[in-house]
């Protein structure tokens, strides 16, 4: 098809398909047969038509040199820019000789393309990614409540007592009564708190104290007075044995240091 608009000067003959938009672009190829009867430069643009924007149409090429009844193929590519308004578009192709372009020229019959509605954007997964910081957020909370309660300054104590187990040696008529010691350290992140200590076995004894009734802070210690005191005078030595218990606020419970002695009727010590 074409439409010729003065004499005989070109035949413009349309895209023997129809235009269809993929991806926002299409191509039509035309072809301009030079019906002049003498040699010329063709000059081919593109008109849009109507609301139609110039911008989006681009021609290769743009001149052709054409002998008698010679023809050249102009390919026009169309680009359409996303959120362009669903509708009906047109343009016409013109070919005109370049020597005499008022009078040597014709326009092609209406190209027309379909602009389909943009397909709406899902909408933003805004539950998922709201149910998603929800668990970041407890997942963090729980974090921070763990090492507060485990490493952090709301954790327990930790309580480090030496020796862990105590030996006063060997009482006598002359000697009844022996003392040691026990250390007390606090090795954790808050203040220890000791609350009292008790003694198991009837020759052991003590609890004299700089610890019970003060805070101890993170690396201090205390020390807690242990006695063995003979309750019999045998006449060869007796092992006897007690514990030393204490309570405090540090984690595991209240701790044991078993205590262990002898006691014998005779200065001498086995």
């Amino acid at each position: 098809m074409s439409l010729r608009t003065s004499g005989t000067a070109f035949e413009v003959v349309m895209p023997s398909a129809p235009v269809v938009l993929s991806a926002g672009q299409a191509r039509a190829l035309f072809t301009a047969v030079n019906s002049t009867g003498r040699p010329v430069r063709a000059a081919a643009n593109v008109e849009p038509v109507g609301q139609t924007p110039a911008r989006w149409f681009s021609l290769a090429p743009p001149l052709a040199e054409l002998a008698p009844g010679a023809s050249a193929g102009f390919a026009v590519t169309i680009t359409v820019p996303a959120g362009t308004a669903a509708g009906q578009y047109s343009c016409q192709l013109m070919v005109a000789a370049q020597d005499n372009p008022d009078d040597d020229y014709a326009v092609s019959d209406l190209v027309t393309f379909e602009v389909a509605a943009e397909k709406p954007k899902p909408p933003f997964p805004w539950l998922l990614v709201g149910g998603i910081a929800a668990g970041a957020v407890v997942v963090v909370v729980a974090g921070i409540l763990v090492w507060l309660f485990t490493i952090g300054p709301l954790s327990a104590p930790d309580m480090g007592v030496s020796p862990s187990a105590l030996d006063l040696g060997t009482v006598n008529q002359f000697a009844p009564t022996d003392v040691g010691a026990v250390t007390i350290t606090n090795n954790g992140p808050t203040d220890l708190k000791i609350s009292s200590f008790q003694f198991t076995g009837a020759n052991f004894g003590g609890g004299k104290s700089n610890c019970v009734g003060a805070a101890i802070h993170t690396g201090q210690r205390c020390s807690v007075l242990v006695t063995l005191t003979a309750t019999a005078f045998p006449p060869s030595p007796q092992p006897v044995s007690g514990t030393l218990v204490i309570t405090s606020n540090a984690k595991g419970g209240p701790r044991t240091v078993p205590l262990t002695g002898r006691q014998v009727n005779s200065i001498i010590i086995f």
